[in-house]
């Protein structure tokens, strides 16, 4: 089964302290910029 996968934010993405990260500040962003992003894809494949 095809499949894709789109990784939109590290919770350690600069490989610093996650005291200090930002992932969690941002996730609720992420998972919407995400979500927006995928059915924009999957409309385009659809033709």
């Amino acid at each position: 089964t095809p499949f894709l996968v789109i990784r939109s934010l590290s919770d350690l993405a600069g490989g610093g302290s996650s005291i200090l990260n930002e992932a969690n500040t941002y996730s609720t962003l992420a998972a919407q910029n995400a979500i927006s992003a995928m059915i924009i894809f999957i409309q385009l494949l659809s033709g």
